[in-house]
This record gives C-alpha cells, sequence and structure tokens, in this order.
C-alpha cells in the first residue's frame, strides 16, 4: 500500500504523487479505500482503488536512473525497418504501456536510428515514430526528472547529450 506524499507512476497518468489515501466524499465511490492521485505534470486529480488492478508502482530511485543511463548503450534498438505501420505501433505501444523505463529507453533507441536513417536519405521521420517518440519521451523523462528532482527538460538535454555522446543520434 502507497503511502501520503509517495510518488507513483500510475497507468495513464505517468508520475502521480499520492496525496491521500482512504474513503472520499463522492456519490459514486461507495465503501471502498481509494487513493487520491495528482499527476505531477498535469494538473487534475485521479481517484483509483486501493485495490486496483490498474499498473501503480513506485518511480525508480536515483540509482537505477543512473544504471539506465550507464547502460543505454547495451540497450538495444528493435530493427523496425521493413515494419508495416500496424506492427509498428503495435510494437511501441506493447513496450510503453509496460511503464518499464528500460523498455521506453528501448524505444527511443529504435526511432533515434530510424530518424537517423531517414535523414540519411533526406527524409522525415514518420508521423507513427513521433507521436510515440512523444509519449515514451514524456513518460520516461517524467519519471527520471522525478526521480532526480529536476525538470524534464533538464533531464531530456542529459539523455540527448549521452545519446549524441553514444552515436544514436
Amino acid at each position: 500500500m502507497f503511502k501520503e506524499g509517495e510518488l507513483v507512476v500510475y497507468e495513464g497518468e505517468g508520475v502521480c504523487k499520492v496525496e491521500d489515501v482512504g474513503p472520499i466524499d463522492h456519490s459514486w465511490a461507495g465503501d471502498i479505500s481509494y487513493y487520491t492521485l495528482a499527476p505531477l505534470y498535469r494538473n487534475g486529480r485521479v481517484y483509483t482503488p486501493v485495490n486496483t488492478s490498474s499498473l501503480m508502482r513506485p518511480i525508480i530511485s536515483r540509482s537505477e536512473v543512473e544504471s539506465i543511463v550507464v547502460m543505454l548503450p547495451s540497450i538495444k534498438p528493435k530493427n523496425c525497418d521493413g515494419l508495416d505501420s500496424r506492427t509498428l505501433e503495435s510494437y511501441y505501444r506493447e513496450e510503453i504501456n509496460s511503464y518499464d523505463c528500460k523498455a521506453l529507453m528501448r524505444v527511443l533507441r529504435s526511432i533515434w536510428k530510424r530518424n537517423r536513417a531517414c535523414k540519411e536519405q533526406g527524409k522525415r521521420l514518420g508521423a507513427i515514430d513521433t507521436r510515440y517518440k512523444r509519449r515514451a519521451e514524456d513518460m520516461l523523462y517524467g519519471e527520471f526528472a522525478a526521480a532526480l528532482g529536476l525538470s524534464r527538460e533538464k533531464v531530456r538535454e542529459y539523455i540527448e547529450e549521452k545519446a549524441e555522446e553514444y552515436g544514436f543520434c
């Protein structure tokens, strides 16, 4: 069970702060306990039953972020060349919906690779790649920022700097 003040990753919302745990005063709520979650990167509140089947986990630690960044060269991109748009989108969706930071990094590595190939051919990255790149970045950089106590923009700059250093972009 999560406690008030904890930061969690909640399915469909990303990083949220647990504001309250207990019954809520809504006619639809019944007599069960709810988490009241405040998404960090947008306004609003989310109410989810304490016994929810939705994915909800603590954010990763600073040391886990550092470990993933160090592992960046060993996180192999998927070879997406030749995949039709439906298969490509299915792959991206499955990886992103895992809410796993290494999977998100693998998606980004795959898209960076595709982007480099597009640039070499004088083309632009496709709409599916662009959309899922944005989603993966929002989720990954949001969680890294919360774990490190930095802004998402600072995390973006740091990851992009590392990616260029390793020759991924």
